[in-house]
């Protein structure tokens, strides 16, 4: 049987690292979001799980952007499918409207980290758990556990999400040096690949990369794993 449970909140801005974010001369409204999600298997008469597994996936995103597609980004990162229907129908419809309500409400004043920058935390924890009966539960059920529950991260992007990323020159991210995939430097007149983040690659380091996981390598913003 699988369950979930999760739990949102909106932290104050206690030791937020500026520095990544104001480079990039962000203006408006950004949510910061962390998303820290944990897998737990057991049996039904064992109260403590018997493989667990956590991990973390940080966006930066305009806040209009999250309140239009945060049920996209926030369904690429669960791998199962009963989970996923489940959040969109129920979980995410809740997170949104607090999401619109938490900005709705603070003080025209607050929240700012720049002069033309406010920025709101927003930490979504979300736990799920399988429970198998005991007669379900043998050596070959806790060896397919730990093998699929180790994979969780390794979600692929689409085809299509990858085919439409933008081609940028160089020039125009002139702040960059590096491939952060390769670690290799940039030659100066080539093209690179652009993520929605604005974050740049190598095409074929990049391309590589969305193949295995659907993740931003510098900031995990997410791409679609759904083909349209």
């Amino acid at each position: 049987m699988l369950f979930f449970s999760w739990e949102l909140e909106f932290p104050p801005l206690i030791n937020f690292d500026l520095q990544n974010v104001l480079e990039e001369e962000h203006i408006g409204d950004y949510f910061n979001v962390k998303v820290n999600i944990t897998y737990e298997s057991t049996g039904a008469s064992i109260e403590t799980p018997i493989h667990t597994i956590s991990f973390q996936a940080s966006m930066f995103l305009p806040v209009q952007e999250f309140l239009e597609n945060g049920v996209t980004y926030i369904r690429g990162l669960i791998r199962e499918q009963t989970v996923q229907d489940e959040l969109t129908s129920t979980m995410m419809p809740r997170v949104i409207a607090c999401s619109q309500l938490e900005v709705q409400n603070s003080p025209p004043d607050s929240h700012y980290v720049s002069p033309n920058l406010r920025v709101f935390n927003l930490v979504l924890d979300i736990l799920i758990q399988t429970i198998y009966e005991d007669d379900e539960y043998d050596d070959g059920t806790d060896t397919i556990l730990s093998e699929s529950i180790s994979e969780v991260r390794m979600i692929p992007a689409s085809k299509n999400a990858i085919a439409r990323l933008r081609k940028v020159k160089l020039q125009e991210c002139a702040t960059l040096k590096d491939c952060a995939i390769c670690l290799t430097e940039f030659d100066q007149d080539t093209e690179v690949l652009q993520m929605p983040c604005k974050h740049v690659y190598h095409e074929e380091c990049l391309v590589q990369w969305l193949q295995t996981s659907h993740v931003c390598p510098l900031c995990r913003y997410p791409l679609s794993t759904l083909e349209d």
